[in-house]
């Protein structure tokens, strides 16, 4: 399932689960997790025609061995938005204008993070 949580400006709040700690290295991303989906600077354009918070872009991650994984945590700019426990890993992210930085972390069954290399995003009004 999906665990998404929004403040009232529409910012992605972090989902905070009880268990231990542990840190995640951002120089050395893993190799059994990648976002697949949006392309590497991808720019997106946003329609003054649309309500905006129904302009989205799908956000795909790709893992290797999906029988260790206790959920993949979707991050923009470093902050959680989306948690899912089971495949396929994909959510997707209302636009907001700017320059984002699109991630994901995989957390195994044994409570290790193992953080996806970023992306970034454009968003253009």
């Amino acid at each position: 399932g999906v665990a998404f949580v929004q403040d009232a400006e529409g910012a992605g709040v972090a989902v905070v689960r009880q268990g231990s700690v542990s840190t995640v290295d951002p120089v050395q991303p893993a190799t059994c997790i990648a976002l697949t989906s949006p392309a590497p600077n991808t720019t997106a354009l946003i329609d003054p025609h649309l309500p905006l918070d129904t302009q989205q872009l799908e956000v795909v991650a790709r893992v290797e061995d999906e029988s260790n994984v206790e959920r993949v945590d979707f991050l923009v700019d470093g902050v959680t938005w989306a948690s899912l426990d089971s495949a396929p890993f994909h959510a997707w992210w209302t636009l907001r204008p700017g320059e984002h930085r699109l991630s994901a972390i995989l957390i195994d069954s044994a409570g290790r993070r193992w953080p996806s290399a970023s992306l970034t995003v454009s968003v253009e009004n």
